[in-house]
């Protein structure tokens, strides 16, 4: 049964076998523009469009349940996409080095910010909303200069390491009291203009890395 299609740089997925049979090994990356996935695919494989240098333009339908490890991996002129909320679960380095990137529109119900998320993505600019999730990898956001902001979920108990380093664009994030786990040099290379406003806390709770704030220079409110 045939998975996929690729005519005059459109690449159509037909269903999950086109990643669970290897067949998108066979595709020539650099000769795909468009992807449109049929409605009842239900998942986007690991490294499913890793390195699709040409790349812009991406539909994904509402049957997609999960995102793989590295699936638009540099991606590099990828400039905006939307993740339905039937997504649950993106997978480590999603977007990583997709330099183009600047309007992400998030799935509500993503359960985490998997590892090296938005890694790199230089050019990343339009606030995140991530309303569900309980975790936000290390360096999901390293490098994302342009990021203006992030908004974070009342349900988030996790931040690793090095997760919003070289994030010098944003003006103010807010942690949610539901924080319990802060990991070292989160916010390493903020400046002394921008704002880490932490919820519910009067203090470094005990159970925060002694490194959290290791290589930040941002100012700190601690709002009870």
């Amino acid at each position: 049964m045939q998975t996929y299609s690729l005519e005059n740089g459109t690449l159509t997925v037909f269903s999950d076998s086109y990643f669970d049979d290897d067949d998108y090994e066979e595709v020539d990356g650099s000769a795909v523009e468009k992807i449109i996935i049929q409605s009842g695919v239900t998942k986007i494989g690991n490294e499913g469009f890793r390195e699709y240098a040409n790349l812009t333009e991406t539909d994904i339908p509402d049957s997609v349940t999960s995102i793989g490890e590295y699936a638009f991996f540099e991606c590099t002129k990828l400039v905006d996409i939307t993740i339905p909320d039937s997504v649950v679960s993106i997978g480590d380095g999603i977007f990583e080095g997709c330099t183009s990137l600047e309007n992400v529109v998030m799935s509500k119900n993503v359960g985490a910010v998997s590892n090296y998320a938005f890694s790199e993505c230089e050019s990343l600019k339009n606030p995140i909303v991530f309303e569900s999730a309980v975790s936000v990898g290390e360096y999901a956001f390293d490098g994302c200069t342009a990021l203006e902001g992030v908004e974070l979920s009342d349900r988030l108990t996790g931040i690793s390491d090095w997760a919003f380093s070289d994030c010098t664009s944003i003006k103010n994030i807010t942690i949610p009291e539901s924080v319990t786990d802060m990991s070292k040099f989160v916010f390493s290379s903020w400046t002394e203009s921008q704002t880490i406003t932490v919820k519910g806390q009067s203090d470094v709770p005990d159970t925060w890395d002694s490194d959290w704030y290791k290589g930040c220079h941002a100012q700190i409110e601690w709002s009870v």
